[in-house]
Parts: structure tokens; C-alpha cells; sequence
């Protein structure tokens, strides 16, 4: 299978072509090395896009193995806590909203 994105150097960077769009967009880097290893993780996310879920959650659990756990009222309360004035009233309001009741 053809690779949709490519790897080219403008200026200093490295940025990736998507053959498919013809957008291009910068890797912010310029190291090669590292500009090879976003390049393969962009072609591999396009290739295989349900893998790629389960290699974010393994990647999001090694980083906080308390993610499993959490719900939506958790959410909401430290969100709501660093809230103030009407943002808050309005942010405490929607969560007591039904639809996030488990």
C-alpha cells in the first residue's frame, strides 16, 4: 500500500505532504530522527485506524492508570472548581444534568 503522507525539509523543519489532500503541515521539528518517527505514526494512523485507538488508551493508561476509573461527575467537579462567578454557577448547573447520571 502506497504511504499517504510524505516527509519533505522546508527551511530548517520537517514537515509532512498528504498525498491525499495535498495539505501540508509542519512536524515543528529538526531532527531527523524524530521527523521519521511522526512521519511513520502518521502513515500507521492512517492505515490502521482501529489499532490505533487501543495504542491511545495503552498510551493514556501508562500515563494515568486512574483514567479507568473516572466518571463524569468527577470530571465536572474539578472542572467546576476552578471556575468562578457566573462560569461556575453555569458549569455546577449543567452538571446536575441528567444525562450525565450513570
Amino acid at each position: 500500500m502506497a504511504q499517504r503522507f510524505r516527509l519533505f525539509r522546508r527551511a530548517d523543519n520537517f514537515w509532512t505532504h498528504d498525498g491525499k489532500t495535498g495539505k501540508q503541515t509542519s512536524l515543528k521539528t529538526k531532527d531527523r530522527t524524530t521527523a521519521l518517527r511522526l512521519l511513520a505514526v502518521q502513515n500507521e494512523a492512517h492505515q490502521q485506524p482501529v489499532l490505533n485507538l487501543q495504542i491511545a488508551r495503552t498510551y493514556l493508561s501508562a500515563s494515568d492508570p486512574e483514567i479507568a476509573k473516572r466518571t463524569w461527575q468527577l470530571t465536572l467537579k474539578e472542572i467546576t472548581q476552578l471556575k468562578s462567578g457566573a462560569n461556575r454557577i453555569r458549569w455546577e448547573r449543567a452538571a446536575k444534568d441528567e444525562a450525565f447520571d450513570l
